[in-house]
Parts: structure tokens; sequence; C-alpha cells
């Protein structure tokens, strides 16, 4: 299977929306599991955005017809007492390969 912008921009396509993920880890050291519950948010957004635009002046790139997403999560874990929410968000700009 030959890479594409069309099989890239639809894998993209797929993973929009809201995901929830679980995961377990033991720990030997301390004979514990630990379960961590992750909220995942993966939305396009627009290439004129303040975080696109930031990324696009940043690395002085000029792009084939431009495409970007921004995936935020929240990961909880039950090891912490106090069940402390960690957040983060990336923002991912896809361009068409020149040929």
């Amino acid at each position: 299977m030959t890479k594409t912008p069309e099989t890239t921009r639809s894998f993209i396509d797929k993973s929009l929306g809201d995901w929830k993920a679980i995961r377990s880890s033991h720990s030997l050291a301390f004979q514990e599991v630990e379960t961590i519950n992750s909220n995942i948010y993966i939305s396009e957004i627009k290439i004129n955005s303040k975080d696109v635009e930031e990324i696009l002046k940043k690395f002085n790139l000029k792009l084939q017809n431009p495409f970007a997403i921004n995936i935020t999560w929240e990961a909880k874990s039950d090891w912490n007492e106090d069940l402390e929410v960690k957040k983060n968000k990336t923002t991912l700009v896809f361009s068409q390969k020149d040929s």
C-alpha cells in the first residue's frame, strides 16, 4: 500500500472524536497495580488558527494543501491519593509531500 495524502487524511478523519483509554501497569518493587484512565480528544482545527500559524512561523514552513488537528488528553491515575488529573495538548500539521 502506498502512502498518499489521501490515505493519511482518511486515517485522521477516522480518528477524529472523543476516545477513552485504560491502561494498567504492575510495580514489582511495590507489588501494586496502577490503573490509568484517559480521555483523548482529537479535533480538526483551521489552518489559520493561532496554534498552526505559530508552528508554521517557528519552522518557516510553507505547506502544500495543509490540514491540522489538536489532540488533547486528560489522565487520572489511581496511585495519586488526590486523584490529580494530568492534562496536555499537541497540535499536528500535515502537508502533501512534494512530488
